[in-house]
């Protein structure tokens, strides 16, 4: 089986920049400073992205997700990932809650699709 990737998205989901050396999947074509500036670099990445999910998995794969959300939008969270068993974990404060939802994923497209809708709740970051 392939190996499972991951990547940073901001709560516009958008990919998140890469400067803290975070590296999307091994792939340093993928490492953004700021992230795109416009639709069409937007466009571009997510291509990118979704090239490199098809060429590291074999649909359907399990893909796991991980998420930071503020507390008082885990229930949003939720909401995007009806019957799938999320962890679920509070920060030493309770003001943020990690999230992580393992999915068997039938395609690149479901993954990306699934970071935009939860990368569109206010406050939440994909990782």
């Amino acid at each position: 089986m392939a190996k499972e990737g991951e990547m940073g998205t901001t709560n516009s989901g958008s990919p998140e920049g890469a400067d803290a050396g975070a590296d999307v999947g091994g792939n340093s074509e993928l490492r953004k400073k700021d992230g795109p500036s416009d639709n069409s670099a937007d466009s571009e990445w997510w291509e990118k992205f979704r090239s490199l999910l098809n060429d590291q998995y074999d649909w359907p794969a399990p893909f796991t997700f991980k998420f930071i959300a503020p507390k008082e939008r885990v229930d949003e969270v939720r909401s995007c990932l009806i019957g799938v068993k999320l962890t679920i974990r509070a920060s030493s404060k309770g003001t943020y809650h990690s999230i992580t939802a393992v999915v068997e994923a039938e395609s690149a497209e479901e993954v990306i699709e699934t970071y935009e809708l939860i990368g569109a709740i206010e406050g939440v970051v994909s990782l």
